[in-house]
């Protein structure tokens, strides 16, 4: 329900460029649940953006891991955005309990030897 060229568009690549790298891993397991992107032959689903148009500064955004597809509220300002993901990013870094689960049997292959 976005464009590709719009303003909060936009306002979420300038956050995304401001990242460090550990931040935009910190953003792929917000989003994706995993800390990277698949090699491109592998590249099943898109990354999608909903805009919530009646959203405002204080509420934040929020991710379906499983769809690979962010909410996002209509934000005021380019900083209003980045603050609110980095807010995110940094205090929500599990979905439930599969990623421990996941790790204890080997499975997450995200995972440094």
């Amino acid at each position: 329900n976005c464009t590709p060229s719009g303003v909060h568009v936009g306002y979420l690549w300038q956050a995304l460029e401001s990242f460090s790298q550990k931040e935009r891993r910190s953003f792929l397991r917000f989003v994706w649940g995993r800390g990277s992107l698949p090699a491109a032959e592998k590249w099943e689903r898109q990354f999608t953006v909903q805009l919530l148009s009646d959203a405002d500064d204080s509420r934040l955004p929020c991710s379906h891991t499983c769809f690979f597809t962010l909410d996002l509220p209509s934000f005021s300002s380019a900083e209003v955005c980045r603050e609110k993901l980095l807010y995110c990013i940094t205090n929500c870094v599990a979905i439930d309990a599969d990623g421990a689960a996941a790790r204890s049997l080997n499975w997450d292959e995200d995972e440094e030897d």
